[in-house]
């Protein structure tokens, strides 16, 4: 897992538009603002060079939330998710 920058945030948003319907998933412009306010983080997975997977995490005092959890369609069922 990498923690996901600036350059890959578009990437990144483009894997969770394919997995999620759009009531489902935060607005581009609202969750790129939180993220550049390092609001959350997100952390990658790539394979063969290209991103995999990804996850959006709120951490809090009390706890830690997970947003969003998407793996690229074409690699789903695979055991991406479990993978290190």
């Amino acid at each position: 897992m990498i923690k996901i920058n600036e350059e890959s945030f578009d990437m990144v948003y483009q894997l969770f538009e394919e997995a999620f319907i759009l009531a489902e998933l935060r607005p581009y412009e609202k969750m790129k603002e939180l993220f550049l306010k390092e609001e959350f983080v997100i952390y990658g997975y790539n394979l063969e060079g290209k991103l995999a997977g990804a996850i959006l995490v709120w951490e809090f005092d009390e706890c830690i939330y997970l947003e969003n959890f998407a793996v690229d369609s074409k690699l789903r069922n695979q055991g991406i998710g479990r993978a290190n």
